[in-house]
């Protein structure tokens, strides 16, 4: 029975100790019958003594309902908590802000971002030792809705990881305020609100220095690119970007933009993703640039570009080579996709211009299966001018032609 299930595991974590238990993570599903008589009945008292004798602990309700209010009171100060699809107004507020002094995990989703910064009584509520904060999903109607916290308060002064995998839910810089010293992860959904907000923040001035991933995703309904250009310029994007090792952008307009407008280095960048984006070769070519000592970089293959597309085939080689010479002196990884509008020989020119270019790249690698036409256009370009001269540099690009 639920009870009798109950009392036997209260009696095995009494056993355990505190050094025999590392680590505890309750994951509950609710619903039936046989779990609403063992939560009523023994969930509390398992809760004391599973938290009680562990030094990290987790706990992740997946459908706590309103009937269980007791247990919460009875469930200790947490480091880590997962809510999801659960009560959105009652008990997760309530276990959240019981907790916030000593959460060093924090994971959301279906939740009201006003619940997490204000208690009950319309208090701030300050989460001194947040390390980690992740929010999926999110309830609110219109930008009016969207809270912020008194300029004067910091929520989150010590997060090292914050993970928006929805368009940012606060109406002013919440979230970054005070932690420019010590973000180091960041994935931020850009809808059109969050890009004026980010761009007229004074929050990002001469802070950030130790972010080393960041991703700046655009939202799924976002079709205002003035907007995006605003947010592009401002020296917002670039002081959040400036010491990124790793950067993930799922627009070319962020990239073509920030590169056009700072004629900056951005000298510690290794790693670019920009997923399924296309970028022409010339696009591409400024953007190395932009970033000397790229190792990685991740995009859809595009056309050449207009500046390009003027030039005579037979003189293109020779012209990439003259014009861009080692521009891409350090990329060795080159992850591409073949999108809708190329063809199968444009894709197959635009890694072999790009490799004459870029002479350390020897792994090249594509997200969809390669067609063979590929790899015969570039076993028939390098017997024929203008790429024979060039057939010992590109050879490589033909290694996995048998696979």
């Amino acid at each position: 029975s639920a009870i009798s299930s109950g009392t036997e595991l209260v009696q095995f974590l009494k056993s355990m100790t505190p050094d025999s238990l590392t680590a505890a993570e309750i994951v509950f599903s609710g619903g039936s019958t046989y779990m609403d008589k063992f939560v009523e009945k023994a969930f509390g008292e398992i809760a004391k003594s599973l938290f009680s004798n562990t030094k990290y602990s987790k706990v992740d309700l997946d459908s706590l309902g309103v009937k269980y209010a007791a247990t919460v009171e009875q469930i200790p100060q947490l480091s880590s908590l997962s809510l999801s699809n659960n009560d959105i107004r009652g008990l997760r507020p309530i276990l959240i802000h019981k907790c916030a002094a000593t959460l060093l995990q924090l994971s959301l989703g279906n939740f009201i971002p006003r619940a997490l910064i204000y208690d009950a009584k319309d208090n701030v509520v300050v989460y001194p030792n947040l390390r980690y904060l992740h929010m999926h999903t999110c309830v609110y109607n219109t930008y009016d809705e969207r809270v912020q916290a008194p300029s004067s308060i910091v929520p989150f002064p010590a997060l090292n990881s914050l993970r928006l995998y929805l368009p940012y839910p606060f109406a002013d810089d919440t979230l970054f305020r005070g932690n420019g010293s010590t973000l180091k992860d960041l994935r931020i959904v850009i809808d059109r609100d969050t890009a004026i907000m980010l761009s007229k923040s004074l929050e990002f001035d001469n802070n950030f220095k130790k972010l080393r991933t960041v991703a700046i995703v655009e939202a799924e309904d976002y079709d205002s690119p003035d907007t995006v250009g605003e947010f592009v310029l401002s020296k917002s994007l670039k002081n959040l970007i400036d010491s990124a090792r790793i950067l993930k952008l799922t627009a070319d307009s962020y990239v073509k933009n920030l590169v056009a407008s700072y004629g900056h280095e951005f000298e510690h960048i290794k790693v670019l993703d920009m997923g399924l984006t296309q970028l022409t070769l010339f696009d591409t070519m400024r953007l190395l640039r932009a970033l000397p000592n790229l190792v990685k970089l991740s995009c859809g293959i595009g056309k050449l570009g207009s500046e390009l597309s003027h030039i005579p085939s037979k003189e293109l080689p020779d012209h990439m080579v003259t014009t861009y010479r080692a521009v891409g002196s350090q990329l060795y990884n080159l992850n591409t996709s073949l999108e809708k509008g190329i063809s199968v020989i444009e894709a197959a020119d635009f890694v072999m211009l790009l490799t004459l270019v870029c002479p350390r790249l020897h792994r090249v690698e594509s997200s969809h299966a390669t067609p063979p036409a590929y790899y015969a256009r570039i076993t028939k370009a390098l017997n024929r001018k203008p790429f024979s001269k060039y057939a010992s540099q590109l050879r490589h690009l033909l290694d996995n032609a048998g696979q």
